[in-house]
């Protein structure tokens, strides 16, 4: 019975093994924790979750399912040098989340002047990949189009 009293008062909502109570936990430990490896990018930017957020998950989790919330996404904030914000996070794929990010090191210019050497200087995959500062594996991903996807090469739409 003292073990049913315990489950009870530590649970208030049933979900913290649900993948939306992680990502709310997780966007909480990148703002608020300096030991992180990710703090350049967070907290000594001063980048912050909205106090709404901060105290109540359920909050969150409501906000998350009113705005498109899937388990194939992740949440993107806007703009990127303010917080998390009802009005300023949205949900994207991972892909589109990447290409937001402020350490990514391609354009989507820089992308098809690589499939264009690629194509029609011969160029070897191991000097573009150095030229651009990208693995050769991110390369290939981007020549078979898993990458930065073009839609005149697939007939669908841009990720």
């Amino acid at each position: 019975m003292e073990n049913k009293k315990k489950v009870h008062f530590n649970t208030t909502h049933g979900m913290s093994y649900h993948r939306l109570h992680i990502i709310w936990s997780k966007m909480k430990s990148r703002c608020n924790n300096p030991g992180r490896k990710d703090a350049k990018y967070y907290y000594n930017k001063g980048v912050k979750v909205c106090e709404e957020w901060q105290s109540s998950f359920i909050s969150f989790m409501e906000w998350a399912m009113s705005h498109g919330y899937k388990d194939t996404l992740v949440i993107d904030r806007i703009k990127g040098n303010k917080g998390y914000t009802p009005g300023n996070c949205r949900w994207v794929t991972v892909a589109k989340n990447n290409r937001n990010k402020c350490s990514t090191k391609l354009t989507e210019k820089k992308v098809k002047e690589i499939r264009s050497r690629y194509k029609n200087e011969g160029m070897k995959q191991v000097i573009l990949a150095k030229e651009y500062n990208i693995s050769t594996s991110h390369l290939c991903s981007i020549l078979k189009n898993k990458f930065w996807k073009d839609s005149s090469l697939s007939g669908g739409s841009h990720v």
